[in-house]
């Protein structure tokens, strides 16, 4: 939330901590947020989405060479 709230606004008006609230344990956690904290949650959101990306275009890439050796066979077997 605090990284949601400082590209929203920017890294100045983000706010200081972080509350999350778990009833159903009665925890509740005070995460602070500094600079620091944005750029690693940062880092790690674009690295995860990196590799959701390159995971995708992965499965694309094996998909359209299946396709193409599929044909391929299909194609020899109907000469």
């Amino acid at each position: 939330p605090g990284l949601v709230a400082a590209l929203v606004r920017n890294a100045q008006a983000a706010p200081s901590r972080v509350l999350g609230l778990w009833p159903q344990s009665g925890q509740v956690r005070a995460l602070a947020v500094d600079l620091a904290t944005l750029r690693s949650t940062a880092t790690a959101v674009v690295t995860a989405v990196a590799t959701w990306v390159d995971a995708r275009i992965e499965v694309r890439r094996c998909t359209a060479s299946s396709s193409g050796v599929l044909a391929a066979v299909g194609d020899g077997l109907s000469a």
